[in-house]
């Protein structure tokens, strides 16, 4: 094919989506997904995710058998080897990366691998197809459509799910004792108001002052008492003893006397 007249463009203006193929890449290896439900919105060239990852893009989404006349809508992917950051397995002389690409598929599916339409960001950005593990998978027999394996799908977080899931947060939230709790805190603010407004209003009547002086001189006539007991004991102590030496020096006195006498 000659090219047209006019200078050679290297940009082109489009609608900003991504191609269905990049201008430059390795060999692909295309796959079959069945949904369950509408597709209309997920684009050729639309991105294909692996955990997160971006390994492929939306080839193909109608499909009609010109011998029986048969309309579906499975959706094509493509794969690309580069992306799927295979190891361990020796790069095929022929370029040909269908049997380990296969291979390692089987065994992600059989480990729960499915594929759901998703939106990023939810309900919206573009459409896109995901492949993510899903807990407590069912069984899979895995098929084949013209030569290219059928990867299990299931259901993805359409609006009509994400709207019950919102649906099942509001019923819980609803049955928490949220009304009873605030009446509650209420009344346990309301009676210790009142208990401070009482202690506050019987500090302040002069009952209260005059039992809090009556306690006061109390203590002090009893100190005063026990400092005069106080006194009388010393008193008492120092007579004592002052008896003690007087009765001790007569015992000596009348000793020596009568030793002078014999």
């Amino acid at each position: 094919m000659e090219p047209g007249p006019g200078a050679p463009a290297r940009r082109f203006v489009d609608s900003g989506r991504r191609p269905a193929l990049a201008p430059v890449h390795a060999p692909t290896v295309n796959y079959v997904v069945r949904f369950s439900s509408a597709v209309g919105d997920l684009k050729s060239g639309a991105d294909v995710e692996l955990r997160s990852f971006h390994v492929g893009t939306v080839t193909r989404r109608l499909r009609y058998d010109a011998g029986t006349g048969a309309l579906s809508t499975p959706v094509q992917i493509a794969l690309d080897p580069a992306q799927l950051g295979i190891e361990g397995a020796v790069p095929p002389a022929n370029g040909d990366w269908r049997p380990v690409v296969d291979d390692m598929l089987r065994r992600l599916i059989g480990n729960g691998l499915r594929a759901r339409l998703s939106q990023d960001p939810p309900l919206v950005g573009p459409h896109k197809v995901k492949l993510d593990f899903v807990r407590d998978a069912s069984g899979f027999t895995v098929a084949s459509e013209n030569g290219a394996l059928v990867i299990p799908s299931v259901e993805g977080d359409d609006i009509d799910d994400m709207t019950s899931k919102a649906d099942q947060i509001i019923i819980k939230i609803n049955g928490l004792p949220i009304k009873e709790t605030g009446d509650e805190i209420r009344k346990t603010v309301r009676a210790s108001g009142r208990c401070a407004r009482r202690v506050a209003a019987h500090s302040r009547q002069p009952r209260a002052y005059r039992s809090c002086g009556g306690a006061d001189r109390s203590y002090a006539r009893r100190g005063l008492a026990a400092g005069r007991s106080a006194r009388r004991a010393t008193a008492r102590d120092r007579e004592c003893r002052r008896r003690c030496r007087e009765r001790g020096q007569s015992h000596i006195e009348r000793e020596r006397r009568r030793d002078e006498a014999e």
